[in-house]
């Protein structure tokens, strides 16, 4: 993956908004930030990354995998300063799981999260 040859990087942004990466696409994104500590990271955008639980299992494996990770990615960046999740079909799990990332982070200064199916 790109983030892994960005060991010397001084990549600050990451904006895939529009791109329809999937939950899949989100997991190995948050995956690979969170075992690349090193990255600067301080502005992530998925803006309708279509992100939306699915039906089959394994959509849904990767909806929950990917919310754990979030939470956990959350609480261990000391760099992020604004997420981005607009319009992405997130729901009621995927709230739970920032508040629980959140609960511990006081770095980021910016959520986004309009249009998604928070009830």
């Amino acid at each position: 993956m790109v983030i892994k040859q960005c060991a010397k990087s001084r990549l600050q942004r990451i904006d895939l908004s529009s791109n329809k990466i999937g939950v899949k696409g989100a997991l190995n994104l948050l995956q690979a930030l969170r075992a690349n500590m090193h990255l600067k990271v301080t502005h992530l955008n998925l803006d309708k990354a279509n992100l939306a639980e699915g039906v089959m299992q394994e959509q849904v494996n990767n909806y929950f995998s990917m919310l754990r990770i979030l939470a956990e990615y959350l609480r261990v960046t000391k760099n992020l300063r604004s997420l981005s999740l607009n319009n992405c079909q997130l729901g009621n799990e995927a709230a739970a799981s920032l508040a629980k990332g959140l609960s511990v982070n006081t770095t980021l200064e910016y959520l986004l999260l309009r249009g998604n199916n928070f009830a």
